[in-house]
């Protein structure tokens, strides 16, 4: 009976793996995106399925609820008012925008 031919595994480093990257900010269930959230965010996206953009409306499929008026400053949480559709793109320029003020 023939033998398969010997396989060459390389020797793994136990260094080589990177450490695990800890976010200080918590989990996202912490911060308040839970269950309740999630079905939230369904709900609104099947309603609101464009991105109502950053500065005008893109065009392009929506795909992040962003807050209007934002939680640390004393928007609701799961309040379609406060609710807007954006892409992924527009919530960046959003976000990068209201971190700069």
């Amino acid at each position: 009976m023939p033998h398969r031919a010997p396989t060459f595994r390389p020797l793994h480093k136990a260094d080589s793996t990177p450490a695990p990257v800890f976010d200080s900010r918590g989990s996202a269930a912490a911060r308040g995106y839970d269950r309740r959230w999630q079905k939230f965010r369904i709900a609104y996206l099947s309603q609101n399925p464009l991105c109502v953009g950053y500065k005008g409306p893109c065009g392009r499929l929506a795909t992040l609820v962003d807050h209007i008026k934002p939680l640390n400053d004393g928007g609701a949480h799961c309040d379609a008012a406060n609710s807007q559709s954006l892409c992924t793109r527009c919530h960046n320029r959003k976000t990068g925008e209201e971190r700069r003020r």
